[in-house]
């Protein structure tokens, strides 16, 4: 992924971008192709000193043999995004419209768990997901499934060898024009982004 230097991520906000988007694309490639499977994805909280991602698929999951086996792994975070029509800059010229984004790459080989430590990993993903609801479910309610649930499930565990992270929100563009971009996807309508607004207008004033 192309990453200029003032669209790099830090650490911090790296792992701000993976709790709040934790729906993750793995990817793996090999003697038979490129495999991408789509699972929920979640920081390991214990170990502050190196990223590490918990993840896991179904064991019937074609993916599944190559995490077993340890293949390359490339984790996908798609964070806020949204289209921005060349219309809303206005001034005097044609603009195109352009993707506004972040995302974050998190490269690693997988190192399966075993059984208890797949339960927890359940759990945390489960109360990870939970979290916003106002009255979460407790896990202690769903327990019992997931202890049936782990014999069909391929659980690992990624430290991160490389970190890819970028954010494109309107850098080398005018305060002026990046405030009437995140006016429009304020505005009610086909492209309504507000969290993407927020995302640029925190940037405002940096450069």
């Amino acid at each position: 992924m192309l990453v200029q230097a003032r669209q790099r991520l830090d650490d911090q906000r790296v792992r701000e971008l993976i709790r709040a988007h934790p729906w993750a694309t793995l990817i793996t490639h090999g003697a038979g192709g490129t495999i991408a499977s789509h699972m929920p994805a979640i920081l390991d909280e214990d170990r502050s000193e190196r990223l590490v991602v918990l993840t896991h698929t179904a064991r019937a999951d074609p993916q599944r043999a190559r995490l077993e086996a340890g293949a390359e792994l490339l984790v996908v975070f798609q964070g806020e995004h949204g289209f921005l029509p060349g219309a809303w800059e206005g001034g005097d010229g044609v603009a195109v419209g352009t993707w506004n984004f972040e995302a974050a790459h998190v490269h690693g080989r997988p190192q399966t768990l075993d059984r208890e430590a797949s339960l927890g990993l359940l759990r945390r993903t489960f109360e990870h997901l939970e979290a916003r609801r106002a009255r979460p479910t407790p896990w202690a309610a769903v327990e019992e499934i997931a202890e049936r649930l782990v014999a069909g499930t391929c659980c690992v565990r990624v430290v991160a060898d490389r970190v890819e992270a970028k954010a494109k929100l309107g850098e080398g563009k005018s305060a002026e024009v990046r405030t009437r971009l995140i006016a429009g996807l304020e505005h009610p309508g086909p492209y309504h982004r507000p969290e993407l607004a927020a995302r640029m207008r925190a940037t405002l004033g940096r450069e």
